[in-house]
Order: structure tokens, then C-alpha cells, then sequence
């Protein structure tokens, strides 16, 4: 495979990467890890600034299977427990510290909705008509309470900075018109016929592709870089022997590409602006 690009940071964890979150400063990749053979959850941490593993699954709460990230904001990650396995309800947010690896606080009966860089708010579960709470993000303590969500505090909970410091493709089916372009370049480019479906970004004069294709009737997943010239400055195989597609398989934080390797390796590259 070619790879003209520098190569970041590779870590392999021990369990299936089950999702990523990065914080709006960009500053934290939190990888969440799921071991399947004994239902067990775990966090861990890739500080995009120093390029090197913070922590492997340092986080290991005691709800172990039925919880979620909901935000990574100002060295905290906010995870989120559920009811059960056949209910959607949030029912639990947690705070931990990422810097301590400590948790920091928790409220139950709760569902987050949004944040800033000191506060966040959710709303009740344990009320048929539930307030809404507007929480301190390292104290967890109530700042303010409210019948209904106040429109400045969701006009103040938005974070345009995100939309520049992160990058994040779109997804073509096999039956939008951008895709048949898009596999008619890589079958230039690379002899293979792209099938079911693509992540495309463009980002800074050069374009990233995920794409699947099969070899010997089974189903792979590779990834490239192409520069403003047309030419293939990296590509690579994320994934073989697939059941299935998937979505955003990649994204890119401040000229970092970052994506899944398989089910436990992140990686990571500069891209190089032109």
C-alpha cells in the first residue's frame, strides 16, 4: 500500500473499538472498548496534542455494558447509562476527569442534551413533567432550572470552533450520483470497482475516500488520499472479510487523520496541505 504520509500515532487495544469522541478543543480522542465474551466496557484516552496514548481503559464504571459517551468537554468525558437493553432511556450521566482519570461526579435520573465550556443541560427522567437542569460541567452542581429549554442557553451551547477543528465525511450510497463518480476515479486510479457505498471529505485541496470493494467474493474496505493533482498520497486497508458497510470510518482533526484499523488499532496521519 502506498504511504506517503507520516505516520502519527498506531495503537492496538485489547477489546473492539465500539466508538470515538474527540473534545472541542481537540485536545482528547476518547476511545470507548467493549469485550464482548464478558460484557464489559472500558474508556480509554489519546491526547491528540502530545501524538501518544494517555491511558488504556483506565475508566471502567461500574454500570459495565450499558453506557455511552455523551460529550468530552473541558478535560471531562460525560458518559451515559441506559435503562436496559430494550430501552433507550438515559437514566444516569457520570463525569470523570481525563487529566486524573477520576470521576468527578454523577446524577441519576437525567439525560443530557447539550453543553458549553462551563455548563451543561439536560433534563429529568424521574418526573412526567421534567425540568430542565442546567449543571456546572466539573462540579455537576445546578446552576439553574427551568420549565422549558430558555432558547439562550441552546443558542449559547453551540460551538462553531468544532466545525473548524474537526472534519467529518459524507456518506454516499451506490445510488447517488456522486458515488458513480467517485468510483469511476478509483477504478482509474486503482483498478478496483467501488461498491455499496463511500465516506468522501474534502479538506484543504485534498480529498479522502473510504470505499469498499470485493477480491475473491469478500467484501474489503480501503481508504485514500488523493492531492489537488489527482495523485494517491496514501492508501491503505481498514478492513477485509466484512458482513457489512459502515459509516464514517474516518475523520480529521486539525490536519489529523484519524480512523479504525481493523476492530482494536486507531491510527493516525499528518496530512500534508498543499
Amino acid at each position: 500500500m502506498k504511504k506517503k504520509l507520516k505516520q502519527l500515532f498506531s495503537h492496538s487495544f485489547d477489546g473492539k473499538v465500539w466508538n470515538m469522541l474527540v473534545d472541542q478543543a481537540a485536545k482528547w480522542l476518547v476511545v470507548a472498548l467493549r469485550k464482548e465474551e464478558n460484557h464489559e466496557t472500558s474508556f480509554a484516552t489519546i491526547d491528540l496534542k502530545k501524538k501518544q496514548l494517555h491511558s488504556e481503559a483506565f475508566i471502567r464504571p461500574a454500570e459495565l455494558w450499558w453506557i455511552g459517551m455523551s460529550a468530552v468537554v473541558k478535560d471531562m468525558l460525560l458518559l451515559h447509562t441506559y435503562k436496559d437493553q430494550q430501552s433507550p432511556i438515559k437514566t444516569t450521566l457520570i463525569a470523570y476527569d481525563l487529566p486524573t482519570q477520576r470521576l468527578q461526579w454523577q446524577k441519576n435520573a437525567f439525560t443530557f442534551l447539550s453543553y458549553t465550556d462551563e455548563w451543561l443541560i439536560g433534563k429529568q427522567t424521574n418526573k412526567d413533567t421534567p425540568n430542565y437542569e442546567i449543571l456546572h460541567i466539573t462540579t455537576g452542581k445546578v446552576i439553574d432550572v427551568a420549565e422549558n429549554v430558555a432558547q439562550q442557553y441552546i443558542a449559547k451551547s453551540q460551538h462553531p470552533e468544532e466545525r473548524t477543528l474537526q472534519a467529518y465525511p459524507t456518506h454516499f450510497i451506490e445510488s447517488d450520483p456522486a458515488f458513480a463518480t467517485i468510483q469511476k476515479f478509483i477504478q482509474t486510479k486503482l483498478s478496483l470497482w467501488a461498491v455499496k457505498a463511500c465516506d468522501y471529505l474534502a479538506y484543504k485541496g485534498l480529498f479522502v475516500i473510504s470505499f469498499y470493494f470485493y477480491q475473491e467474493k469478500a467484501l474489503i474496505n480501503n481508504l485514500v488520499v488523493v492531492d489537488p493533482r489527482g495523485t494517491i498520497d496514501f492508501h491503505t486497508t481498514l478492513d477485509q472479510e466484512l458482513r457489512g458497510i459502515g459509516l464514517g470510518t474516518f475523520f480529521v482533526v486539525q490536519d489529523q487523520l484519524i480512523y479504525l484499523k481493523g476492530k482494536n488499532t486507531v491510527e493516525s496521519y499528518a496530512l500534508q496541505i498543499h
